[in-house]
């Protein structure tokens, strides 16, 4: 496209050079000479009044002062010797010429190698011609000096609108080059390209389109991924009810079989997850972390009320702002709160806390439990049997922010897994 802009205001501004630069270099040629015979024709002039008062001395000096100017000129008289030569340097003489010849002279008529002025002069003392040859030097004098003066403007003005043109070509192409570009990466996976609106008022408006279609675009996919594990968190509540109820079945064999039923579904919800948490990890959130633990105790403190699990939730009052999506926050914080109800007796009290520290937010979770093994939990797995897939999930989470997933017992005998979260830097 840029081409072909250029290619065009080139082709448009030669063809409009031509048509003013040809009949402008004619003009010139053509006044140049115009003002050379009339020069020409001023000397022949001044001669007359010589040639009709002086005498043939007087003559032969009017003439000489012509020739030293630079012209060919010569007076022939009706029988009188020739005063000057003419062009091929023969003396000429008038005993030919009668009075009747000098009447018939033309005044201005072309000669070889230039133009011939002829002027009759009849006067009492006799009949003469002055005759004066304009060369053709003399006729194209200055001409191809204005005629490169001509061409050098019209090379100048010719490069200038390619400047031009390149520029205003550019300013078209840019514009829907970055919205080419900003396309393919919308289609190649990139969700957070955009394009600046820019160019002419229609690519401007394409532009505009096309971030509104990615926004679009992200509006979507977020509403999928909530939808996604909205759908896990409610999977959880009849999960758990269901390990309550296999946990009661008599049978030893079948109630191993369905715990292993009820594990494969549980790291399947864990999966459902951390795949959620895949499809957005290049979308950074922000949530307020106190809120979201809040929101979640209401939630688990039925299941806890229905095992006599006696639960102390300790958030501060007031916002605790970290870079995490609410929905990954409230992922990990179920999945560690769903280890202990998977893998502690019944009645095994446990706290839930949300603290801030220097520069960070602090998500804890503590229990009475028999506690992790270790070894398994700096590999990301957790005892009695889980998979590991809960601790792994807050570890991804903590991670993302900057943070760090940290595993222990406190002195009290207590199991404690805090997630430390890297607080969010409030917006200008």
């Amino acid at each position: 496209m840029r081409w072909r802009i250029t290619l065009l205001v080139a082709a448009t501004t030669s063809l409009v050079l031509l048509a003013f630069l040809i009949p402008a270099g004619y003009l010139v040629a053509r006044v140049a000479h115009n003002n050379a015979v009339s020069r020409g024709q001023l000397q022949v002039q001044a001669l007359i009044p010589v040639l009709a008062l002086s005498s043939t001395s007087g003559t032969t000096v009017a003439v000489r002062n012509v020739a030293d100017a630079g012209y060919l000129v010569w007076v022939t008289a009706v029988g009188a010797p020739t005063i000057g030569a003419d062009p091929a340097g023969r003396a000429l003489d008038g005993s030919g010429l009668t009075r009747a010849d000098v009447t018939e002279v033309d005044a201005v008529g072309g000669a070889p190698g230039g133009v011939l002025i002829a002027q009759p002069v009849i006067g009492p003392g006799g009949s003469s011609v002055i005759r004066l040859l304009v060369t053709d030097d003399q006729l194209s004098a200055g001409v191809t000096r204005i005629w490169l003066l001509l061409g050098g403007i019209g090379l100048l003005l010719f490069l200038l609108s390619l400047l031009l043109a390149d520029r205003f070509a550019r300013s078209m192409s840019c514009p829907i080059t970055a919205l080419a570009g900003t396309a393919a990466r919308l289609g190649s996976g990139d969700l957070a390209a955009r394009v600046t609106p820019a160019g002419p008022p229609e690519v401007a408006r394409v532009g505009t389109a096309l971030n509104r279609l990615g926004g679009r675009i992200d509006e979507l996919l977020v509403a999928e991924r909530e939808a996604v594990a909205d759908l896990s968190h409610r999977l959880r509540t009849p999960i758990t009810a269901l390990r309550l109820d296999a946990e009661a079945v008599t049978d030893p064999s079948q109630r191993q079989r369905l715990s292993e039923d009820l594990r494969s579904l549980d790291q399947a919800v864990d999966d459902i997850i951390r795949s959620a948490r895949r499809a957005s990890a290049s979308q950074p959130g922000r949530c307020d972390a106190a809120g979201v633990v809040r929101d979640r105790m209401v939630f688990w403190k039925v299941l806890a009320s229905h095992q006599n699990r006696p639960l102390v939730v300790a958030v501060d009052q007031g916002e605790l702002p970290v870079d995490l999506a609410a929905t990954e926050l409230a992922a990990a914080l179920d999945a560690l709160v769903g280890n202990v109800f998977a893998h502690t007796p019944d009645g095994t009290a446990f706290e839930v806390g949300c603290r801030p520290s220097a520069d960070a937010v602090e998500v804890s979770v503590l229990d009475s439990g028999p506690g992790f093994d270790q070894a398994n939990a700096d590999r990301g797995e957790s005892g009695g049997g889980s998979t590991g897939l809960g601790l792994d999930i807050a570890r991804q989470a903590a991670a993302a922010t900057g943070g760090r997933l940290i595993v222990g017992r406190r002195p009290d005998g207590r199991t404690e897994i805090r997630m430390r979260l890297g607080r969010a830097i409030a917006s200008s």
